[in-house]
């Protein structure tokens, strides 16, 4: 959003704006294969403990019909010299199933928020008093699929609203295993380290049932210099998320302007 008559394209900073995508099914989950001896071995196992720690954290995301989160970001961006530089930022995340969907996202450079109530998304710059709309009758998640797809827009931590449901992305997991525990806001929580063939993740879990992740972390290992994502998530209570909070409350002097769809030459396949 340079100016206004500049269209909403949202390529700032993509290592901030997408937690990069992991979710899926992990009855699909494929165990890799048994490299090296020893530790190295050990490690290279998928140990069925981290996969049932996975499975149960999916069914407890997937069972909540509203969905209340803040979240403190950080991300290593890589510069064209190969330096690696630290951003931060912090999002809120409020989601009612299927089509309700609030995120807020806030770093040193921007402040936006996108809205979805079912039949519209807006996406509001604050700092810019910028706003595009588009019609977009369906569930917020695919609403978040089609604006990463054909604007280049992308979300933080918008997989927590598809994890464990069943039109979930398959994860492709070589290794899995407990890497032990630690605290978390003065909690003592498992932190596991999963595998894959482009991204290495880790979540940190509360040990009892039905319990949400309260870390994420993230190593892209498809861009140059591998960098790592992490969010640290704090819960919020989600029963009663009035349909009010999903309409925009727009200041009377915002500037409208168009989304700037991406040419299909630019829109490249994972």
């Amino acid at each position: 959003m340079q100016s206004a008559h500049s269209a909403i394209s949202c390529t700032v900073l993509a290592g901030l704006l997408a937690l990069a995508p992991v979710a899926g099914a992990v009855e699909r989950a494929r165990a890799g294969t048994e490299k090296g001896t020893g530790k190295e071995a050990e490690i290279e196992k998928s140990d069925p403990a981290a996969l049932a720690a996975l499975e149960r954290m999916d069914k407890a995301l997937a069972g909540r019909e509203s969905l209340a989160l803040d979240a403190q970001l950080s991300t290593e961006v890589i510069l064209a010299n190969g330096q690696k530089v630290l951003i931060g930022g912090e999002s809120r995340v409020r989601f009612r199933r299927p089509d309700h969907l609030k995120m807020e996202l806030k770093t040193d450079s921007f402040h936006r928020l996108l809205f979805h109530d079912g039949a519209r998304l807006t996406l509001f710059d604050k700092d810019r008093n910028y706003v595009g709309e588009l019609e977009m009758k369906t569930d917020s998640r695919t609403a978040l699929v089609v604006i990463a797809r054909d604007y280049e827009i992308e979300m933080p931590l918008a997989d927590l609203l598809e994890w464990g449901t069943p039109g979930a992305a398959e994860r492709k997991i070589e290794a899995a295993y407990l890497v032990g525990q630690s605290r978390v806001q003065g909690r003592t929580v498992q932190h596991w380290a999963f595998r894959g063939p482009r991204l290495d993740w880790e979540i940190w879990l509360p040990m009892r049932e039905g319990s949400l992740p309260v870390k994420i972390s993230t190593v892209n290992k498809s861009i140059e210099g591998s960098p790592r994502y992490i969010a640290t998530i704090q819960w919020r209570k989600a029963e009663k998320l009035p349909a009010s909070l999903f309409r925009p409350k727009l200041p009377e002097e915002v500037k409208k302007i168009p989304f700037r769809q991406i040419k299909s030459a630019e829109v490249k396949d994972d």
